[in-house]
């Protein structure tokens, strides 16, 4: 039993035509990678920076689609029910998007699945990250906050579980109990956080799978996120 997950960036070209830049450069001995720090600079452009996201996100997901299992969208759709995880009509397959900072990932299998990417903000204020682990963390994480772990990287695994049991935020995040690297809440499935390795040390991705399911990453060509075909949604 085995999920796909994919890990790429968005378009630059497409976030400079909407007013997006980037902002910063990480040096790690010697290799040089370029850390993605977009920046709104109105609620408008972060509207925009969203969408461009969102959409490159469902290019990646019809890509990895094909690359792992040979099917095409082109014919197929996705079903949204309010406030409830998305489901591919008649394809037999789980899926989970995500997007953050510029960059988008995914996530296919027969399994259920979730995964989250989260950058890295470093205009966020402590005091802010504080009140918000504060209010939104369980016991467990909000200790492991005040230790010196990373506040997202917290958030990704905790929003990829609840994308896992497809809920999202309507299951408050305190209700998560975590241990051996397992998570769950009351009534609903347990599942297994893996941390995944990113290009980037300010971008976290964490990936949420069932007991002894396991996640093959997928090295799409550069440009999966920025094809120009349209794609059936």
């Amino acid at each position: 039993m085995a999920v796909y997950y994919a890990l790429c960036r968005a378009s630059c070209d497409q976030f400079q035509q909407n007013g997006y830049k980037n902002t910063a450069e990480h040096q790690n001995g010697q290799d040089r990678t370029v850390k993605a720090s977009v920046q709104c600079s109105s609620a408008d452009t972060c509207h925009h920076q969203r969408t461009a996201e969102t959409v490159a996100a469902q290019r990646v997901l019809a890509r990895l689609l094909y690359r792992c299992f040979g099917v095409s969208m082109h014919t197929h759709h996705i079903l949204r029910p309010s406030g409830e995880k998305p489901y591919f009509e008649d394809l037999p397959y789980h899926f989970s998007i995500t997007h953050s900072g510029g960059w988008v990932a995914c996530a296919v299998g027969r399994e259920p699945c979730g995964i989250d990417v989260q950058a890295d903000l470093p205009k966020s204020a402590p005091a802010r990250l504080h009140a918000i682990a504060r209010r939104w963390f369980s016991e467990q994480d909000y200790q492991r906050f005040l230790q010196g772990e990373n506040f997202y990287s917290l958030w990704c695994e905790n929003e990829a579980y609840l994308k896992f049991i497809g809920t999202g935020l309507r299951t408050p995040m305190r209700q998560l109990e975590k241990k051996n690297g397992c998570v769950c809440v009351p009534n609903q499935m347990r599942g297994v956080l893996h941390r995944c390795r990113t290009p980037v040390p300010s971008l976290h991705l964490c990936l949420c799978l069932p007991l002894q399911v396991q996640g093959f990453y997928v090295n799409l060509p550069r440009n999966a996120a920025t094809q120009t075909r349209r794609i059936s949604l």
